[in-house]
């Protein structure tokens, strides 16, 4: 921890991922897409059932908006009625 910085402040790891578990819950959220996550975060969306789509980078909007598209594309693709 840095200076001025304190557990009672900052919350335990653990306290954050519930935070954050509570938040993607209250706004259902059903993938999460972002450049890293570590491992305990990657189990707890695993957990909570969430897609989890890594490596994303740039502006947080076109990361997302790029991912739904390479992900239509890809069932397409894989859906026999659409000639993939």
């Amino acid at each position: 921890m840095s200076a001025g910085t304190s557990s009672t402040t900052h919350g335990t790891e653990g306290g954050h991922h519930a935070r954050v578990a509570r938040f993607l819950k209250a706004h259902g959220v059903e993938m999460v897409v972002a450049h890293h996550v570590g491992p305990a975060m990657m189990t707890m969306l695993d957990r909570m059932g969430l897609s989890v789509r890594l490596g994303a980078s740039g502006d947080a909007r076109q990361a997302a908006l790029r991912t739904a598209r390479e992900d239509i594309v890809n069932h397409l693709a894989e859906d026999p009625d659409h000639g993939g």
